[in-house]
């Protein structure tokens, strides 16, 4: 926490107006002296926004005054509310700027009409990633009537944390939503292989692709899940990504799912938004890009990786688009880029929380929550929380 303090020497004649502004600017000023990462390129719209988000509840009761001569001639409350709202537009002037120029600045729009209408195209694919399927549950989804599809982003390693989920709320998903279907998404291990081979020939839901299982490979894991719910699982007229430390509310999610509308479904896209990441440029952050791979201060909005639920008709034109935008090691950020570049407008789903609640109460109010990677936890916390549902209903 730090104290700023700006002093404003003006005429006697200045208007209140003129004071704010003034003082606003001087705090934009003082702001990039705090911050040595500022970058200078910043448009006047993003300087402002990001001055205001920091500063305005601090500024809020904060009363101004102007002297002259010793004489206190002016007193003003700031109020900063003329710039709250500005910040849809904002938002989205610089999510426009950043992915437009980003690789590759193309009309992805007419480029997915063409896949679609099965158009050649001469544009060029960047992004040539060639994942082969070391496991294929290829029947999984072979009836072609399926309702919802879970893919689960799974570590090589967790085989005990799967062999749980199997048991808890992935068994509620197949008792409780009809026509349901889950597949676990993993990369490869030599060290693992026959410990995930066991696995699968028990189980039969492992999608594993032949990239290792890291995390700057998450993006390899969440290609080959659009790729293979795009082409071996069409028919799914829901698709919920989701990680294998996520607690899913299967109520919850049921009674979300039943909720969506026609126009909805047709562009469902939805999850917890960050409106306004920033890239990490500390070496050491597990989060690190240099700027030659991504040159900008923010990141497009973009929904939290953790989880999400996707309509087919979302599923399909991501897919499509994936090989011509610049590969990322972060998932999340890069499907905000091409959901901007496609105009898939974000639907904010205020019950999938990526911040841990170790509270079973709040735990019914929420579809998913984020920090259950171990297996016992897992387990204890699902039977308080069914034996409490139980209990309700006495």
């Amino acid at each position: 926490m730090f104290s700023l303090m700006i002093s404003v020497r003006l005429q006697t004649n200045q208007a209140p107006l003129d004071l704010e502004q003034v003082l606003f600017q001087q705090l934009i000023q003082s702001y990039k002296v705090l911050m040595d990462t500022f970058d200078t390129e910043l448009n006047k719209e993003l300087e402002t926004y990001i001055c205001h988000e920091i500063f305005s509840d601090m500024l809020s009761d904060l009363e101004v005054y102007g002297r002259e001569n010793g004489i206190s001639w002016a007193r003003r409350r700031l109020s900063f509310s003329n710039l709250k709202s500005t910040r849809s537009k904002i938002i989205r002037k610089i999510s426009e700027e950043t992915v437009t120029a980003y690789p590759l600045n193309l009309d992805v729009k007419n480029l997915t009409l063409q896949k679609i209408r099965k158009i050649t195209s001469n544009e060029e694919q960047i992004n040539k990633l060639s994942i082969k399927y070391v496991f294929n549950p290829s029947t999984l989804c072979s009836d072609n009537d399926t309702y919802l599809l879970v893919l689960i982003k799974s570590n090589v390693r967790h085989h005990h944390l799967r062999y749980t989920l199997r048991k808890t709320w992935v068994k509620e998903v197949y008792s409780t939503i009809p026509k349901a279907k889950v597949a676990f998404l993993l990369g490869y291990s030599f060290r693992e292989r026959l410990l995930v081979w066991s696995e699968n020939r028990t189980y039969g839901d492992i999608i594993q692709g032949d990239f290792i299982d890291a995390y700057r490979n998450n993006t390899y894991k969440t290609v080959m899940s659009y790729k293979w719910a795009a082409e071996q699982c069409s028919g799914a007229r829901f698709v919920f990504s989701v990680d294998d430390d996520m607690f899913v509310n299967v109520k919850l999610t049921k009674q979300f799912l039943n909720s969506i509308n026609e126009t909805i479904e047709s562009d469902l896209f939805s999850g917890m938004i960050v409106p306004l990441g920033r890239p990490a440029r500390e070496e050491q952050s597990p989060w690190y890009i240099s700027k030659k791979d991504y040159p900008y201060l923010i990141y497009p909005q973009y929904l939290a990786g953790c989880a999400m639920f996707l309509s087919q008709n979302v599923v399909q034109k991501i897919n499509m688009i994936f090989p011509y935008v610049k590969y990322l090691p972060f998932d999340d950020v890069l499907l905000g880029i091409v959901a901007n570049k496609l105009g898939i407008r974000l639907h904010s789903n205020e019950f999938l929380n990526n911040v841990h609640i170790n509270n079973v109460t709040l735990l019914h109010k929420m579809i998913a929550n984020h920090g259950f990677r171990d297996d016992e936890f897992l387990r204890k916390t699902y039977y308080t929380f069914t034996s409490s549902i139980h209990l309700d209903t006495l």
